[in-house]
């Protein structure tokens, strides 16, 4: 697998493009969830551009990087992710359908890559309407399109996040 790292101007410059599509569709952003560790960054960065001040915050991680005892700390489990809530489901729940009501307004989950898939896939089987998702890079194996992404990479690279070195 290619290694590609980026800097932090790259990482502004991806979050800057996420925030000009989401404006370009006129939508509101009332809430942002990021999936921890690789959206929070992002998802900081994205907040302070829309001026967005609700964060709410979710982990994910597939099985094969955890040992078989450790699944049960994760709250939901969705095709080999575990899904830990920070933020209690409930107060994520909630604020999806007070933006349901709300025409325009909407939850954005952000997260660094979309690269199965399967994390985003998990999280919208958890919320089901009134959310969009938004990654910096997606991969174009990737079983779930975010709604935003600012750019693609190829399914044999790995990308090093500043935040990761």
């Amino acid at each position: 697998m290619r290694e590609r790292c980026i800097d932090w101007g790259e990482v502004s410059r991806l979050c800057s493009i996420i925030e000009g599509r989401i404006r370009d569709d006129g939508v509101s952003v009332g809430c942002i969830l990021a999936v921890v560790r690789g959206g929070l960054v992002p998802a900081t960065i994205i907040s302070n551009m829309l001026s967005v001040h609700d964060l709410l915050f979710i982990r994910a991680i597939h099985y094969d990087r955890l040992s078989r005892d450790a699944h049960s700390t994760y709250d939901y489990e969705y095709d080999g992710v575990g899904i830990a809530y920070i933020t209690p489901i409930e107060k994520i729940r909630e604020r999806v359908e007070e933006f349901g009501d709300e025409e325009g307004r909407i939850m954005l989950v952000v997260d660094d890559i979309a690269d199965t898939g399967l994390t985003l896939k998990a999280i919208s089987q958890l919320l089901t309407k009134s959310i969009r998702m938004a990654t910096l890079y997606m991969k174009h194996r990737s079983l779930l399109r975010p709604d935003y992404y600012a750019d693609t990479c190829s399914d044999d690279e790995w990308i090093v996040f500043p935040w990761e070195r």
